[in-house]
């Protein structure tokens, strides 16, 4: 209901960014996960009356239990925001802010296949979606407070990123496991904005792929244990 003294949304040491008050509601809902097919689904609004920022979320995410050892996931998350305020540059001595409209849309397909108690593969596909039109610029004074400032630069963002994540992971031992992960990747920004979500995905799809191996072990080691033994051992040579 008050104002909040936020210093971190300018990036530069002692910068304060005064954000006026707001209110915001939410909710959830999930099917029962004992069926072979549940639902997840939520909604949030927030508003701030001064400067007729509002923003909508709302995310909807099916479960489905192929079998005993194979699950699926699907998510879809939309985040539409109309006049907020924040950060766009430093060009000393200015820190320069802006007010945007964004729309952020996030699709993700997850899938995991159970070969035993101690083995299994995870995937998942995910494709990242903002675009970021802004509309007018300020200069951050010392106080807090926004003035109006004129630029030429042309601070809009349309980014996309597409991921592929595969993993095989062995749980040799009690806390111990060997993962390989393969991970597949494209990005692409510019600042033209694409309306449709069709246009995006064909541009992240025309960028070249990065590909990536790696393989990860961790070992648990039970140092009570490890005492243990060593005392035994210890006190037996002394014998």
């Amino acid at each position: 209901p008050r104002e909040r003294h936020d210093f971190y949304e300018a990036r530069v040491r002692y910068a304060v960014f005064d954000r006026p008050p707001q209110w915001n509601a939410g909710f959830w809902v999930s099917s029962d996960y004992s069926d072979r097919l549940a639902i997840d689904a939520g909604s949030e609004y927030e508003r701030a009356s001064q400067w007729d920022m509002q923003q909508f979320m709302f995310r909807l995410s099916p479960r489905f239990r192929v079998n005993d050892q194979v699950f699926l996931t699907a998510e879809s998350r939309i985040e539409k925001a109309f006049n907020t305020r924040g950060f766009v540059d430093y060009k000393q001595p200015e820190i320069i802010f802006g007010e945007r409209n964004s729309q952020t849309i996030t699709n993700t397909l997850s899938s995991r296949y159970i070969i035993s108690v101690k083995t299994g593969f995870n995937l998942r596909a995910r494709h990242y979606w903002a675009r970021v039109n802004y509309h007018d610029y300020f200069t951050l004074q010392p106080d807090g407070e926004l003035s109006a400032h004129t630029t030429s630069s042309d601070y809009d963002i349309n980014f996309n990123a597409f991921n592929v994540d595969l993993s095989f992971y062995w749980r040799f031992a009690p806390g111990s496991e060997m993962s390989i992960v393969w991970k597949n990747e494209l990005l692409h920004q510019s600042s033209d904005i694409y309306d449709y979500y069709r246009e995006s995905l064909e541009q992240v799809f025309a960028e070249p792929q990065f590909n990536s191996l790696s393989i990860k072990i961790l070992y648990y080691l039970d140092y009570d244990s490890l005492a243990k033994k060593l005392k035994k051992r210890k006190n037996g040579s002394t014998q």
